[in-house]
């Protein structure tokens, strides 16, 4: 009786902690292809509320669209097919966290007239970010062809009925904002 029990147990653990792994694959490409389509609405939906106490969400979907398509460039994500990784999800404060690691890609075609001194100074503050490691310009069709490694935490608390939403950790600033030092350490961050 003991060993049923035992592996009732282990099965129930087992298919507790896989379908929250799945479930944060899940939302973690679903966030990705909204991400593809510049799906603000989508994107928004999957962004963790507490972002929202810093930023309203309208203002972050206008600063976003700005962002991607403006008087100076039009940015567009590539789908180079990322391999996401996750680390352990960890239970810290009620909360269930992951750090999610992957490639991100993405053209940032120039508008109006492009001098080769304003191309030489975007190329070395690109490179000098530790996002892109990958920095390419095609004169031809004045853009950038940039990539390199990106990280988001998966969180999942009450907030969000216990769905998994995402803060971008390639900003690092805002995720101090919303996270305590403790929580950064507890991930590795």
């Amino acid at each position: 009786m003991k060993k049923i029990l035992a592996l009732l147990l282990f099965l129930t653990v087992s298919i507790g902690f896989s379908q929250t792994l799945d479930g944060l694959k899940t939302q973690t490409q679903k966030m990705y292809k909204s991400s593809l389509d510049m799906n603000f609405d989508t994107i928004m939906d999957l962004t963790y509320p507490k972002v929202f106490d810093i930023v309203d969400r309208e203002t972050l979907s206008g600063m976003m669209k700005a962002m991607f398509d403006n008087e100076n460039m039009t940015i567009t994500l590539n789908d180079i097919k990322p391999t996401f990784t996750y680390s352990d999800i960890k239970e810290i404060d009620g909360k269930k966290l992951s750090v999610i690691r992957y490639r991100n890609g993405m053209k940032m075609a120039l508008k109006g007239e492009v001098t080769d001194e304003m191309v030489n100074a975007m190329q070395q503050g690109l490179k000098s970010t530790p996002q892109f490691d990958t920095v390419n310009y095609d004169k031809a069709t004045k853009t950038f062809i940039i990539e390199g490694p990106s990280v988001m935490i998966g969180v999942a608390d009450a907030t969000t009925k216990n769905e998994w939403t995402f803060v971008n950790y390639d900003n690092e600033q805002l995720f101090n904002m919303i996270f305590d030092e403790k929580i950064k350490t507890a991930l590795g961050l």
